[in-house]
């Protein structure tokens, strides 16, 4: 169990608003008439209850094995997962004068409730001294609502249905059933060929309805737009069959071929997209969770998103590698990747994404295996590399939009890892670089999330967009080093205190793949972590005391922004906690 308080604090919101004559003048100013006037009511925004940010999960899991005899055995576990915290909050880069940094002018209460239960089996059988029969089964049920305020409180109301935008992103209920089983017949034992076959199979089972209303000024305001997605019955079915073989040509060369085929089928049956209709008869209010869309509602169908997908693709591994005396590695390998497409709102398809993968590495051990050093070059050739994100459709709609990029997108790293583990010291160095990370060919790109997009040419599909052709890739820093080192001091009585320095450092990196400068971007940053444990003689239970983000730095990992008449933004990112400190206990039983 994992739990802590929301740290992101209720602005007040009477200390912001506009006075009530200010309010008036605001109101008239945009058309509004004293008959239709009303003040903003201040109760409307939260001031108490919890807090966004807090953490509240719990898991539990209960395994058992079955071996009957040398040549069965029977792996069999139950999860279970549960989480009661909230959404994290976006904040403003740059606060209103005189509002904490942790804090937000908040109008739509958090909400969070997820759960999951998960049935993993094993089957092993040996086939005599050659040869393992392996079935290996899931199971997965999900379930989940939620809601966020998608406005962030960044933007004050100048009136009751001016000056801001109230939004609310809520999932009224989501639901997911899976199931995996695949089935592998492999050698074991010394053999100058090693091989591997199995045949997959996975089936999914979604529904889920998701609304979104957006009102001009407050909640008290006209709407602007909203929207209902109820997408009844999601099914995805995907089938694979694949074969590895790995030829020992000597004692120190090894030659690997494998080939996999992957069929995907994606449905979606009876899924609507429901958008506002303004209808001037129907009241003015944000659709609630009892409320079905129909034109009695407000609502008139923008979207119809009954679709089927289909697609096969095989994929391959070629790898050689040789032994550099009796601890080291070296090896070369070429890959295909495959990443399914699908079907998205108004019934449109997108593409599969595809892989191809060239890599060199090396693998070498020192101190009798306490000392290792791994490190890998890698260059990554992307088709039709996928985005999303929540667009505006021309006729004012809305909905998520799938994108593939054209042409190739290009990443060339390299990773080095050391690990020492000795008897009373563990060192972990972990450096990686990606000096190339650009994206192929996209003229129109577009997300609801970055208002003030220039309009989209006719015939794009989107109502805002720009070119990201040749942009970075986000999230994805030039140089990161991290480094974590612990040291066991040995107690009198035979316990352990630990102290664990952990110290992690990222260049700057692009938030979105639109690249759009500093309020789109994390700068070079450097993030420490310090912890102490003790544990008991026998080790059945352990206690350690934590300080996490221990110089309190505000880093961002995502970003969004909104427009303001005058051409300004106002940028919004979720961040990584602030400096958090805390007790953990650990028993095994």
């Amino acid at each position: 169990h994992e739990e802590h308080d929301g740290y992101v604090k209720f602005q007040n919101p009477s200390s912001q608003l506009p006075s009530i004559a200010q309010q008036q003048s605001a109101y008239l100013a945009s058309g509004g008439t004293l008959a239709t006037f009303q003040p903003i009511n201040p109760n409307d925004y939260v001031t108490g209850g919890n807090k966004y940010n807090a953490q509240d999960q719990s898991a539990a899991r209960v395994s058992a094995l079955w071996q009957p005899s040398d040549a069965f055995t029977w792996n069999l576990s139950y999860e279970y997962f549960r989480d009661r915290g909230t959404p994290g909050m976006s904040l403003m880069q740059h606060p209103r004068a005189g509002q904490d940094f942790w804090s937000a002018l908040i109008d739509t209460a958090p909400y969070l409730k997820r759960d999951s239960g998960t049935l993993r089996s094993r089957i092993d059988i040996k086939l005599g001294d050659a040869m393992m029969l392996s079935y290996i089964a899931g199971f997965n049920h999900f379930s989940g609502a939620s809601n966020f305020d998608q406005d962030n409180g960044a933007q004050v109301p100048t009136s009751f249905n001016t000056g801001a935008s109230y939004q609310a992103d809520r999932t009224n209920f989501s639901h997911y059933r899976s199931n995996s089983q695949e089935l592998d017949l492999k050698s074991t034992g010394d053999n100058t060929v090693d091989w591997i076959l199995g045949a997959y199979y996975a089936a999914e089972d979604n529904s889920i309805r998701f609304d979104i209303p957006i009102l001009n000024g407050t909640q008290q305001g006209t709407v602007a737009w909203q929207g209902s997605f109820v997408q009844p019955k999601e099914t995805v079915k995907s089938t694979a069959v694949f074969g590895q073989a790995t030829w020992h040509i000597s004692d120190s060369w090894r030659l690997t071929g494998g080939a996999r085929w992957s069929h995907d089928r994606k449905e979606n049956r009876g899924g609507i997209g429901w958008g506002w209709a303004y209808d001037p008869n129907v009241p003015q209010t944000p659709i609630s969770p009892d409320v079905a869309p129909s034109p009695a509602t407000g609502f008139a169908v923008s979207t119809l998103n009954t679709a089927t997908y289909s697609n096969s693709k095989v994929t391959w591994l070629a790898r050689l590698d040789t032994d550099v005396g009796q601890h080291g590695l070296l090896y070369a390998s070429v890959s295909t990747g495959y990443k399914s497409g699908g079907t998205q709102d108004a019934g449109a398809l997108y593409k599969p994404e595809t892989l191809t993968n060239y890599e060199i590495g090396s693998k070498f051990s020192y101190l009798g295996g306490h000392l290792t050093w791994n490190s890998a070059i890698y260059y990554e050739q992307f088709k039709n590399f996928q985005l999303a994100a929540p667009i505006t459709f021309p006729n004012g709609n809305r909905g998520l939009g799938f994108s593939n990029v054209q042409g190739t997108t290009n990443v060339l790293g390299f990773e080095s890892e050391l690990a020492l583990a000795g008897k009373n010291n563990r060192l972990n160095l972990v450096f990686s670089a990606i000096p190339k990370k650009k994206l192929g060919t996209l003229h129109y790109a577009g997300s609801n999330d970055y208002q003030g997009l220039p309009p989209c040419p006719v015939g794009s599909g989107i109502s805002n967009c720009i070119d990201i052709s040749g942009n970075d890739l986000p999230h994805a820093p030039s140089t990161s080093l991290t480094a974590v080192y612990e040291h066991d001091f040995q107690l009198p009585n035979g316990g352990r205190l630990t102290p664990r320095l952990s110290s992690q450092y990222q260049s700057s990196q692009w938030l979105s793949a639109f690249n759009l400068g500093s309020g789109d971007q994390q700068k070079a940053y450097i993030r420490n972590d310090v912890s102490l444990r003790y544990s008991e003689p026998q080790d059945r239970w352990s206690v350690t005391a934590y300080v996490q983000n221990l110089s309190n730095d505000k880093i961002r990992t995502s970003a969004a922004r909104f427009a303001l008449p005058d051409g300004s933004f106002i940028y919004t990112s979720q961040y990584l906690p602030p400096r958090t400190y805390g007790v953990t206990l650990d028993v095994w039983f």
